[in-house]
């Protein structure tokens, strides 16, 4: 591919980007989301803490509802794997949220650590839009946040990397890195 052909594909994804930022931009008039922010965005449970919280805060002009739930979080092969998480408790589950307010979620576990490896979840903050007014004929958009929670082992834990490096049929070289501790 020469310098030209690469120029036009840059080139047009430039135009295609600003093509679709308008058109959302277009729609914002009927779209209808709630505004809310949580932190933090990461949570740990070290070694003798069973639990902890996070602060959901309405940022709007409008009343919120907001479900919250948590799933646990493991890879296989590179990719990310969700599972019903019974062990998981978070309370309140779903609550409501003046505008201008903030709702305090708690997580916790009814496991004991796992004593030789980190224990991976996923708190999500999910809002559920309210009904649609009669008549409207828009987009609806629900936020949702998805907050990574670590449950560190009752041993000493630590991340190993291995890397590796190889190259490809086309030269370009491929590095990767593997966390073979007991730890992210």
């Amino acid at each position: 591919m020469t310098a030209v052909d690469h120029a036009r594909r840059r080139s047009f994804a430039a135009t295609l980007a600003v093509a679709l930022s308008l058109l959302l931009a277009s729609w914002a008039g009927v779209a209808g989301a709630g505004s809310f922010q949580v932190n933090p965005v990461r949570v740990d449970l070290g070694p003798g803490t069973t639990s902890a919280s996070v602060v959901v805060r309405n940022d709007g002009a409008d009343p919120v509802v907001v479900q919250a739930s948590a799933m646990r979080w493991t890879q296989r092969e590179g990719v990310d794997v969700y599972e019903a998480a019974p062990e998981a408790i978070v309370v309140p589950p779903i609550a409501t949220i003046e505008p201008g307010a903030m709702q305090i979620v708690r997580i916790g576990l009814r496991r004991a650590p796992d004593p030789t490896r980190e224990l991976a979840y996923r708190l999500y903050v999910q809002e559920l839009p309210p009904p649609s007014a009669p008549g409207f004929s828009g987009l609806q958009v629900a936020l949702r946040i998805g907050l990574p929670v670590f449950v560190a082992p009752s041993t000493p834990a630590s991340a190993r990397i291995e890397w590796s490096a190889q190259r490809d049929g086309e030269a370009r070289l491929r590095l990767t890195a593997r966390n073979l501790g007991n730890a992210h």
